[in-house]
């Protein structure tokens, strides 16, 4: 009786301890399996933060978050596929897509991630983060990739499903549609604010209207008699004819006045306003705001001027 249980036990304990050999196995190769080196994360304050692991085995692992914008798709380019491979870790999922990139020889690769969508027709990047992966070799000759430089660039659009929306790219307001947008300064605590912004209309290259806020400039940081000069008198000139915020004309109106295009810019007068001290600084960047509104399509949007990672002046969407 004995010997026929002991029979029937023996599979079982064979079976077991196999397992058991199994997953020591399993978790001795984990053990031993590329380790993380560093991480990185780059735009960790706008809406689409990338995180970077750089692994012992020499790949890089990037996570891109798309979460912001979760009905799109991210778009992945490889500029030098000769250097590097990408292969997708894990399927996108709401906004969220990680990546593998694996290098080949050493150089430095450029890769473009994008995320785009069509306003009245037109299709728009909401999103581009250019990386540049860094190929070398290290110490014991094993080729390693890392990020060596970002940059982003992040375009919001809004009421995208009437025939009047608006798109927010740097420190611009665009009116493909036109509409009844209301636009004017204000404070994180509702006032009004006391001229911290320029507004000025203009035209870009496709034919769109659009509102470009510039900072206000403090003219107390020039030394007496500058406005006499030529740059003062241009700096002048542009202060007041940037102040006037004329409302683009209505699209029943045939006279509607001029505007200036991106070919209009004065390079004399680009020189003059940058030498400025801007009165919204990094500093004072969380009170000064615009809201943009449309009565007809009861729509209010709040916009905080900040400076971006990459050093730029740039409107925001808030719900602040």
């Amino acid at each position: 009786m004995k010997e026929k249980l002991y029979r029937f036990r023996l599979p079982i304990i064979i079976v077991a301890v196999t397992a058991v050999f199994v997953t020591v196995a399993v978790i001795i190769q984990l053990a031993n399996g590329p380790k993380v080196i560093h991480e990185k994360e780059y735009f960790a304050t706008s809406q689409y933060p990338v995180r970077c692991k750089a692994k012992s085995d020499g790949t890089l692992i990037l996570q891109l978050d798309g979460s912001a914008t979760a009905n799109l798709q991210w778009k992945v380019e490889n500029h030098n596929e000769d250097l590097c491979s990408i292969e997708e870790t894990a399927k996108e999922e709401k906004g969220i897509l990680s990546v593998s990139v694996n290098p080949r020889v050493e150089g430095d690769a450029t890769l473009l991630f994008t995320r785009k969508t069509k306003v009245k027709g037109q299709e728009y990047t909401v999103a581009a983060i250019h990386m540049k992966v860094e190929n070398r070799a290290g110490k014991d000759g094993q080729l390693m990739a890392d990020v060596s430089d970002a940059y982003q660039e992040v375009t919001s659009v809004g009421a995208v499903d009437s025939d009047t929306p608006y798109i927010i790219k740097g420190s611009r307001i665009l009116l493909p549609g036109g509409g009844d947008w209301e636009i004017k300064e204000s404070t994180s605590d509702g006032k009004e604010a006391a001229n911290l912004f320029t507004l000025q209309w203009g035209t870009d290259d496709t034919g769109i209207s659009y509102l470009e806020a510039y900072p206000a400039v403090d003219d107390t940081v020039f030394a007496e008699g500058f406005f006499d000069t030529a740059e003062g008198k241009a700096m002048e000139e542009a202060s007041h004819n940037s102040g006037e915020k004329e409302e683009p004309a209505k699209e029943e109106d045939s006279g509607q006045k001029e505007q200036k295009t991106d070919k209009d810019a004065d390079p004399l007068i680009e020189s003059a306003v940058k030498q400025a001290q801007p009165i919204v600084t990094k500093e004072s960047v969380g009170r000064a705001r615009i809201v943009l509104k449309s009565k007809a399509l009861k729509v209010t949007q709040m916009l905080t001027w900040r400076i971006n990672d990459n050093g730029d002046g740039e409107l925001r969407p808030t719900d602040e």
